[in-house]
């Protein structure tokens, strides 16, 4: 049998190290979340200058090697780095140069939104709805799943209509 003292000891451990556990979780979870975001920042930045190199470069050509560049570009970098540089991969990110064409301000909202939700936004052709939406996604925090579904609401053409009933 256990004395009181052995007792209080092991529940003194238990309550101690349930408390460091939940302390160390945290800072863990914390510093991952903070990782998670520098790297989709450092991902949106590199897609930007990925984007606008491509653009210059195609800008500066005939437009009929253009696709033949992009495609044997798309080749190499996919021998080199991986299947994330599709044709496709390559158009979507020189849109989102084109879309937002000043780094400084991708540089700041790299930082409040995802890759995934500047992919979404690039899929907004309409310049002011895509405006509208990035500063509502990134007032009130959308994740990527709240942003694609307030698009296909059609969210800004509703709010639009709705602050000019006389035009309808």
């Amino acid at each position: 049998f256990m004395n009181t003292t052995q007792k209080t000891s092991k529940s003194l451990i238990k309550k101690e190290s349930k408390k460091l556990f939940r302390t160390i979780a945290s800072l863990i979870d914390s510093s991952r979340r903070r990782v998670e975001k520098n790297v989709n920042a450092e991902l949106t930045l590199l897609n930007w200058q990925i984007g606008k190199h491509i653009d210059e470069t195609l800008a500066a050509i005939e437009s009929a090697y253009g696709m033949e560049i992009v495609a044997t570009l798309s080749q190499q970098l996919m021998d080199v780095f991986g299947k994330g540089y599709t044709i496709s991969a390559l158009s979507r990110i020189r849109q989102f140069y084109l879309f937002f064409p000043k780094q400084k301000i991708v540089a700041t909202l790299s930082q409040l939104l995802s890759w995934s939700h500047f992919v979404e936004l690039s899929n907004v052709k309409n310049g002011l709805a895509r405006s509208y939406y990035t500063e509502l996604c990134r007032i009130e925090h959308w994740s990527v799943r709240e942003l694609r579904e307030r698009i296909g609401s059609m969210l800004y053409e509703r709010t639009a209509i709705s602050k000019k009933p006389e035009k309808l």
